[in-house]
């Protein structure tokens, strides 16, 4: 009988530890102000809130008065406004990966012995062990600061990479890496091009380069871009933060797909002939 209770509380606490796993792999958001949207298709946009479990392969959508906070086990990311972000909730390339369309984010990130973590933009990466440091990216510009520890900034398409630590900023213009700030700075090497896994806002037909914006009586109001990992075809103006739009002919919708020639008069929520902040929107409407 004690052999048998003993088995039973073993594994019990396997089931415990697989389920503990399991929690440690999600993204949570811990802290909400604003209006952010999470977007991802084929689902209807959700609000986000406090306490809220990030869908695996959804999109974080801050508008320009918005703030996310989410934590990942011990690793904390700061969402600052107008940016589109799309967290993983499993390894990229062996490393916790944050795809990141556009915007500014802060990072504090668990220190381990070898590099676990990547922020990915369009255009490029930055890698580390552990560390305090800040992503923003408009563009073809990006800059990566670093607050406490080391960080390795690589460009995508210049195949460059260097390493940057506390008080420094490496920054990508015109194409190359420049580092400034306090300290000696390390040589910039020469790596392999990678592509990137993020289309950038210059590569695709949206040209707004902000978040989608919500007043709070929900209906759309802005624009949006697409979405952190996925592509936008032939959209004549402003495709989804989370999804694919295809062939949009005005303002397409904040989380989902939109049909072509959307009315541009979206609003948030159930389908219509008009596109919707969730749904797919049908019929030809006017510009």
């Amino acid at each position: 009988m004690a052999r048998l209770a003993l088995g039973f509380l073993f594994a019990l606490l396997l089931n415990l530890a697989a389920i503990a796993s399991a929690t440690a792999a999600e993204w949570q958001f811990v802290r909400v102000t604003g209006l952010v949207w999470v977007v991802k298709a084929e689902m209807e946009p959700m609000r986000a809130t406090a306490g809220m479990v990030l869908p695996d392969n959804a999109t974080v959508a801050t508008t320009s008065r918005a703030r996310a906070l989410l934590r990942h086990g011990e690793d904390i990311l700061n969402v600052g406004p107008s940016t589109h972000v799309a967290p993983q909730a499993r390894a990229v390339r062996g490393l916790t990966t944050v795809l990141m369309r556009q915007g500014h984010l802060d990072l504090d990130v668990e220190r381990r012995g070898a590099p676990h973590f990547a922020v990915e933009t369009p255009v490029l990466a930055a890698i580390v062990k552990g560390t305090r440091f800040s992503v923003a990216v408009s563009g073809d510009d990006g800059a990566v600061s670093v607050d406490a520890g080391r960080v390795q900034v690589r460009a995508l398409a210049a195949g460059q990479a260097v390493d940057v630590t506390n008080g420094q900023t490496a920054k990508l213009s015109r194409g190359g890496l420049q580092v400034s700030g306090a300290g000696a700075h390390e040589p910039i090497q020469s790596v392999a091009r990678q592509t990137p896994m993020v289309e950038s806002l210059a590569q695709s037909d949206d040209t707004s380069g902000s978040a989608s914006e919500a007043s709070s009586n929900g209906k759309a109001v802005g624009k949006s871009a697409t979405n952190a990992g996925g592509n936008s075809a032939n959209a004549s103006a402003n495709s989804n933060a989370g999804g694919n739009s295809a062939n949009a002919g005005s303002g397409s919708n904040a989380g989902g797909n939109s049909a072509a020639h959307a009315n541009p008069n979206s609003n948030a929520g159930g389908n219509s002939a008009n596109s919707n902040a969730g749904g797919n929107g049908k019929g030809k409407g006017n510009n």
